[in-house]
């Protein structure tokens, strides 16, 4: 188990060496080219964010499932969605703890869609489609 662990670390830190270029001096290094408004990415340079208080968003808006309360299910949830070019949040997906069931799964869903527009990340200069991965607690009392 340990050597295991030992070899998953040097495998991480030779491949971190192997991709620490210098993206600015080195013409060989790999760029990163957008060249399909279809792309989504996960590594931009300006990560996006919501233009208003996302909390008080959450708090006005989120309401927590009937179903849910009468049973006393209490739980975290990871959405994940798209950030598109203008801003807007789409494709959200409950990938973890999307067995909770009572109805949490769709509320998520719910408050993502009809969440305003968030500022849309970059790549290049450019304002490119994003994924984002962000947890939400239900949780009574």
């Amino acid at each position: 188990m340990i050597k295991e662990i030992f070899i998953t670390i040097i495998i991480a830190f030779s491949l971190q060496n192997t991709f620490a270029q210098d993206l600015k001096t080195d013409p060989e290094a790999p760029k990163i080219v957008i060249s399909n408004q279809d792309s989504v990415l996960n590594i931009l340079e300006e990560i996006p964010k919501p233009e208003y208080d996302w909390s008080a968003y959450l708090s006005k808006n989120l309401k927590y499932p009937r179903a849910a309360l009468g049973k006393g299910i209490q739980g975290k949830v990871i959405v994940r969605f798209i950030v598109e070019i203008d801003g807007t949040l789409s494709n959200p997906e409950i990938i973890q703890n999307k067995d909770i069931g009572h109805g949490i799964p769709e509320e998520v869903i719910r408050i993502i869609l009809e969440a305003p527009k968030w500022t849309p990340g970059r790549q290049n200069g450019q304002n490119v489609r994003s994924y984002m991965n962000i947890p939400l607690t239900f949780k009574m009392g």
